[in-house]
């Protein structure tokens, strides 16, 4: 026989105690904090966060504004698209926006689209057909963490 197998399996028992520790570390079952465990800040249902919205138009308006509550986030006219990050307050995990604007009346309808992506959450699409002057309310809504 060549070698030093004593030696060898030696070796080999003291690698997989080397590598299985960490694994075992890295792979245990973690005990997960409640409620109660985290800050007032993290739970509160009424907080600002930062969104990037997306509104996107079939055919460009003549102008348009973009709201929440009766705060202005944006406003513009002649784009198909518009695109602003803001920071909006979150009230029971939604969002309520509020779009107005005109279209050419000579237009039968018009389709626009409205994408809100907040920080660290799945985004989220919503569209409407409309014509003419319009003011369109759209929320969107997250489960909780």
């Amino acid at each position: 026989m060549r070698g030093r197998p004593a030696f060898e399996l030696f070796l080999v028992c003291v690698l997989g105690i080397l590598l299985g520790f960490p694994l075992h570390r890295l792979t245990r079952p973690r005990t997960q904090l409640s409620a109660s465990a985290v800050p007032a800040e993290v739970v509160s249902m009424d907080d600002i966060r930062p969104v990037w919205l997306d509104l996107r138009f079939s055919h460009p308006p003549e102008q348009f504004a973009v709201y929440q509550g009766d705060i202005l986030l944006g406003k513009g006219g002649e784009d198909l698209r518009w695109d602003e990050d803001a920071d909006l307050r979150f009230e029971d995990q939604a969002v309520r926006l509020r779009i107005t604007g005109t279209f050419p009346e000579e237009l039968d309808s018009v389709y626009l689209e409205l994408t809100v992506e907040p920080e660290q959450q799945a985004m989220q699409r919503g569209g409407l057909w409309t014509r003419g002057s319009f003011s369109h309310v759209m929320e969107f809504r997250w489960p909780e963490n």
